[in-house]
C-alpha cells in the first residue's frame, strides 16, 4: 500500500479588508487584545493581566480550561495557572503565529483562534498549540471574554 500524497488544505481565510467596517474594527480590536494578553504574560506584567484584562472579562460567566489538566477555572484561578507556569518555566514565551476571528454580529459573539508557538522549555523543546477565546458583546457594545480554552502541545515538537 503506498503512502497518500494528499496535502491538507487550510480553509480559505476571509481577507479582513473584505469584511463590513464594524466587523473589521471588532476583529482588529479583539486580535489586539489577544496580542496584549500574550505580551503581558511574556513580560510577566501581572498588573495588566489582573487589573486591565480583568475589566474585559465577564466574571460571572468566565471559564478557563488548560488542556485536560484542570477543570474550568475562574478568571483569578486562570491567571494563577499562568503565574505558576511562569514560575516553573521562567524563560517560557508564547508567540502568536496566527490569530483568526469569527464574529457573529447577530448573536453578539466572537470566537478567536490563536495558533502559537511556546518556547523556553527545558532541553530547548518548543511546541505549538491552539487556544480559543470566546467573547460576548454586552448592551452598549463592550466585548467581554467569557471563555479561554487552551489545547496543549498541538503540532510539531522540535528542539532548537
Amino acid at each position: 500500500m503506498s503512502e497518500s500524497s494528499i496535502t491538507p488544505v487550510a480553509p480559505a481565510k476571509k481577507d479582513p479588508k473584505e469584511l463590513p467596517p464594524a466587523t473589521q474594527i471588532t476583529t482588529e480590536y479583539l486580535s489586539q487584545q489577544t496580542r496584549e494578553f500574550l505580551e503581558a504574560f511574556n513580560t510577566r506584567n501581572w498588573d495588566v493581566l489582573e487589573k486591565q484584562w480583568s475589566n474585559q472579562v465577564d466574571h460571572e460567566r468566565f471559564t478557563g480550561t488548560i488542556g485536560n489538566h484542570a477543570p474550568a477555572l475562574s478568571w483569578k484561578e486562570h491567571i494563577d495557572v499562568y503565574r505558576h507556569m511562569a514560575h516553573d518555566k521562567p524563560n517560557m514565551q508564547i508567540k502568536p503565529i496566527q490569530i483568526d476571528c469569527d464574529i457573529n454580529d447577530k448573536e453578539g459573539t466572537a470566537e478567536l483562534f490563536i495558533f502559537a508557538e511556546v518556547t523556553g522549555r527545558e532541553n530547548g523543546i518548543k511546541t505549538q498549540g491552539l487556544s480559543n477565546l470566546s467573547w460576548r458583546q454586552k448592551r452598549g457594545g463592550q466585548w467581554l471574554c467569557v471563555k479561554h480554552t487552551i489545547l496543549q502541545a498541538m503540532g510539531d515538537v522540535e528542539k532548537f
